[in-house]
């Protein structure tokens, strides 16, 4: 027994109306094997349908939905030199970077207090054009939020960013976000993963329970973090994609170009 999707014009659903038509549902679709499941819906793919559960999905980007080399910056900012190549390894370690991430310390402040002093001529532009050349799209992250958002699934990004990293991402990839419903970033947010601060705030600002999301990332301690506060967190790799799928509820994408 299915059951219809309460959605606004834009393609998302109305959780509230959502959760009324589950509770109205008899008991026999209200099971386990139903709760807070939809019905039959198209999928993507012709001739295809899949019964995929009603939740909010929240992808990160770095190694999910872009994929990018850290050690293509480092050595960018090194500049051939093994001893500057060592101290921008210990910059994403460090208080400073989460300081930009967070939006605690601006781009411009950044620039002086740490990479300055290795590279002194880099400029902003520079750091938002190394990122450029080292993000590249990974197709099944990509694929996979391209489905979810074609089923009506509400999608977000949730990432860890600083302003000159989203401004590579905006410059190359402008399509990206208007691929969710809304996009989280650390550096606006003052909070960064996986502080639980981060995921409870975007249930508030978003009206979702925190056991209606799914969380995908690539990092195994931010996965923790959003299962500690109660959502499903899935590690994700692309070696991994087709098992996410059948997790999901999605068709193998090799089955549907079939």
């Amino acid at each position: 027994m299915g059951c219809s999707l309460p959605c606004h014009s834009r393609g998302t659903y109305n959780r509230v109306a959502y959760r009324k038509s589950v509770h109205n549902m008899d008991s026999a679709t209200s099971s386990n094997k139903f709760y807070s499941r939809c019905g039959r819906v198209s999928t993507p793919f012709a001739g295809m349908l899949s019964c995929l559960t009603m939740k909010s999905y929240i992808f990160d980007i770095g190694g999910v939905l872009l994929n990018f080399d850290i050690g293509f910056i480092s050595e960018r900012v090194a500049g051939g030199s093994a001893e500057k190549l060592e101290q921008v390894r210990g910059i994403r370690t460090g208080k400073l970077h989460m300081g930009v991430e967070t939006g605690a310390m601006s781009d411009e402040e950044f620039l002086r207090l740490v990479i300055n002093p290795i590279e002194p001529h880099w400029t902003r532009q520079d750091l938002v054009n190394v990122w450029m050349e080292t993000f590249t799209v990974n197709n099944e992250g990509v694929e996979l939020l391209r489905d979810l958002r074609a089923m009506g699934m509400p999608t977000y990004i949730l990432s860890n960013l600083a302003g000159h990293n989203l401004e590579a991402i905006r410059s190359k990839f402008p399509w990206l976000p208007g691929m969710v419903d809304r996009a989280f970033y650390s550096f606006e947010l003052g909070l960064m993963k996986p502080d639980p601060r981060v995921y409870r705030r975007v249930c508030e600002e978003t009206g979702a329970e925190p056991s209606e999301c799914v969380f995908l990332d690539d990092t195994e301690e931010c996965v923790e973090g959003a299962c500690a506060v109660g959502m499903e967190g899935i590690l994700f790799t692309s070696d991994r994609i087709h098992e996410i799928r059948e997790r999901l509820g999605l068709p193998d994408i090799a089955a549907g170009q079939g």
